[in-house]
Order: structure tokens, then sequence, then C-alpha cells
């Protein structure tokens, strides 16, 4: 018989609660939730390793959610019915769909040396002689934004997300939701030391580029042959000027005059896109 929760003080929902809030928690346990029908569904279509999963009866009530849930029970995975208030006072969405998922982070990705990213996820999606395109997540405060430009890089086409100390968690509840089953694609490296970042990507031939408002080469121009990276800063701030010193080049958007600048993920949808159109050619 299938384990049942109706305790808002049970051990499970203590645990699931504090790894939705406390990014230590995560880390020290490699683990992050995801919560609703489609994360769900996309871990499952990642192969992830699925811890156990929480559902109360609002699942059933879709017949997406039905489906899910005899699925889930045919695969043999680990399933805890709670109720909705249960499964509502853990929950970071505004509505739960009724259901959520402990997930392993996966194995974490190393960026010594200068030959390949080393973990078995990198080693398993990534060969040496590939060409690597990059996205730095730089100080962003906003998880969402985080997400969202997880998201982005991923549609892209970029094979490595990366984000420095002090940028929001990309495991976050609010970020995971953001990317919309990304967080669940991309090697992800985050919480590195910015000489982390850039030796790394010297050290690789990885050239990196910033944006900025006014003072770079229009994106368009830009050369983006090889392996490249971008390097997004944080909201409303940009890059501080010392990093900025130390990347291969900064791009514009060039926009018409009186408009504010982009949000940092309208700036990188726009030149990411352009990044991935050169590098795939005509066609």
């Amino acid at each position: 018989m299938a384990a049942r929760i109706t305790s808002r003080s049970n051990p499970l929902v203590r645990r699931v609660r504090q790894l939705g809030a406390e990014p230590a928690a995560r880390k020290e346990e490699r683990a992050f939730i995801a919560e609703g029908v489609r994360l769900v569904e996309e871990a499952l279509a990642a192969r992830c390793t699925i811890e156990e999963i929480l559902h109360s009866p609002r699942l059933a009530l879709t017949e997406r959610g039905r489906k899910l849930l005899g699925r889930l029970r045919t695969d043999g995975l680990r399933l805890v019915e709670t109720t909705d208030s249960v499964l509502d006072s853990i929950s970071d969405a505004e509505t739960s769909q009724g259901i959520l998922a402990i997930v392993h982070s996966p194995p974490a990705i190393s960026l010594s040396g200068s030959g390949a990213l080393s973990g078995s996820q990198a080693e398993a999606r990534q060969s040496a002689t590939v060409p690597v395109f990059w996205v730095v997540g730089w100080g962003l405060q906003d998880p969402g934004n985080v997400g969202a430009l997880l998201r982005t890089a991923d549609a892209a086409g970029a094979d490595l997300f990366l984000t420095l100390a002090g940028t929001a968690d990309p495991t976050s509840p609010k970020a995971v939701r953001a990317s919309a089953g990304s967080i669940f694609r991309m090697q992800i490296a985050g919480g590195l030391a910015a000489d982390e970042i850039l030796e790394a990507a010297a050290s690789r031939g990885v050239r990196l580029f910033g944006t900025d408002p006014s003072s770079g080469v229009p994106y368009s121009e830009a050369d983006y042959a090889g392996p490249i990276g971008f390097v997004f800063g944080c909201e409303g701030e940009g890059l501080p000027q010392a990093v900025a010193g130390r990347l291969h080049g900064i791009v514009t958007i060039p926009m018409r005059e009186g408009v504010e600048s982009l949000n940092v993920v309208a700036a990188a949808a726009v030149v990411l896109f352009e990044a991935a159109r050169r590098r795939r050619g005509p066609g």
C-alpha cells in the first residue's frame, strides 16, 4: 500500500520545505524540487534520478495528471500520497497542480584543467573536439531571471551554463519553474569564483563576450566562430568594468533613441539567437 501523509509536520514534508527554501540544503543533499505536471514530465524525459514524488488528489482532476500518475506507478517510482492542503503548504507555486518531485542534482562539473569538462554528465554529453557555447549568469539576483536565462541558453543551443558565486541559485523552485525543464537538460556549474570562470575559458580557448547598452560593437557584426561564451551581468547594473575589461569583447544591441535598454533575459535572447544563427551558417 502506498504511503500517505496527512500532517504538515511529517519529516518528509519538512525536508521538502527545507529543500525549497534553503540553498545550503540543496547543495548538501545534491537535490532540488521540481513542481508541477510539466516539470515532472520533463524530469522523466531527461532520465533524471527522481528520489520521491508527492502527489495529492488535485493531480487526478485533469486527464494529463491522471496519465502522469499512471506512468509513475507503472515505472515503479516511489509515490507518496498527501492532501491538497499539505501540498499547498509546501508549494512554491500560486496554485499547486498536485505533484512535486525530489530530483537529484547531476554530478558536479569541474572546470579544472584545460581539457574536456569532467563529471559523468559532462562526459556523456560533450566531446573535447566539439566547439563549446557557454552562457554565464554574472550576479543576477532574481531566480526567475536565472531560470529564464537558462531556458534561453538551452533554446539557443548553448552547452554549458555557469553562474558566479552570489548569483541566484538555478535550483531554487522559482528558477527551476522559469527554466521550463531546461534545468534537466543543460550542463550547469554554479557558484563559481570570477577567476575560475575567466581562467577556465582562457585555458580552453573560449572567447567570452559581455553586453553593454552603448559601448560595444553591434551584436550583428561580432565574430562568433569557434568556442565562445556570453556573460550577462546583474539586473540594472550590468557587468563590473573590471570584469568587462577582461573579456574578449563587448557587444551592443542598437535600439531606437530614447528607449530604455532591454532586460537581461530579453537582451540575452537577441544576442544568443544571433550567435546561434551565425554559427549554423547558411540554410
